[in-house]
C-alpha cells in the first residue's frame, strides 16, 4: 500500500489498524520513509519555528508509535497462527516487520524442534489432538484472530465448536459458555 507521507497518511494507517484485526499492507520502506519525513519536519522547524509545525511533528510521532505497537501485537499473533497453520507468509509487512516476523517463527521452530513447514508437521497434529470444544456464544462478536485461526463473527446464543485454545480465549473473557 503506497502511503502519502504526511500526518494524515499516518492517521489513515492508524485508523485501519484500529478497525481491523488484520494487518494493513505496507510498503517495505514504510518506516524508513516516515523516519525521513519526521527528520524533514524537524529540519523545517529549525529553519522556521511554529507551534502548528511542532504539534504536527509531535502528533506524527505519537501516531507512529501507536501504529508500531498495534502492528507488533498483530505480527506476534500472525506469526503464531501462521506457524500452527504451516503457512509462513510475510507479504505486506515492512522490512523491519519481516525481520520481527521471521525471528518469531524461528523461535517457535526452536521451541518446538520443528525443522520444516510441511502438512505432516507437529503443530497440526497438536491442534488435532487438542480437540474441539462446544460453546454457546453469550454476546455478538465480530471476526477476530484467535489463538489458532481467524474466527467469527458470532451472534448471541449461537452454538459453535472451536479448537480448545480458541475456546479457552472466549471462556476466559466470559463471552461464551461450555455446552
Amino acid at each position: 500500500m503506497v502511503v502519502e507521507l504526511s500526518f494524515e497518511g499516518l492517521r489513515r494507517i492508524a485508523l485501519g489498524e484500529k478497525q481491523s484485526s488484520f494487518l494493513t499492507k505496507l510498503d517495505e520502506g514504510f518506516y524508513s520513509n516516515y523516519r525521513e519525513f519526521l527528520c524533514s519536519q524537524e529540519k523545517s522547524l529549525e529553519k522556521s519555528f511554529s507551534l502548528d509545525s511542532v504539534t504536527v511533528l509531535e502528533n506524527s510521532r505519537r501516531v507512529l508509535k501507536d501504529i508500531i505497537k498495534r502492528r507488533e501485537q498483530k505480527i506476534f499473533l500472525k506469526a503464531l497462527n501462521d506457524y500452527y497453520a504451516n503457512s509462513v507468509d510475510s507479504l505486506g509487512l515492512a522490512a523491519q516487520e519481516k525481520d520481527l516476523y521471521s525471528s518469531i517463527i524461528s523461535l517457535l521452530v526452536q521451541h518446538d524442534g520443528k525443522t520444516s513447514f510441511s502438512s505432516n508437521s507437529a503443530p497440526s497434529q497438536k491442534k488435532q489432538e487438542d480437540g474441539a470444544v462446544k460453546l454457546k456464544i453469550l454476546v455478538n462478536l465480530p471476526q477476530f484472530v484467535g489463538a489458532t485461526q481467524t474466527i467469527g463473527p458470532f451472534r448471541e446464543s449461537q452454538l459453535v465448536e472451536l479448537p480448545s485454545l480458541d475456546a479457552q480465549l472466549l471462556l476466559k473473557r466470559e463471552v461464551a459458555q461450555k455446552q
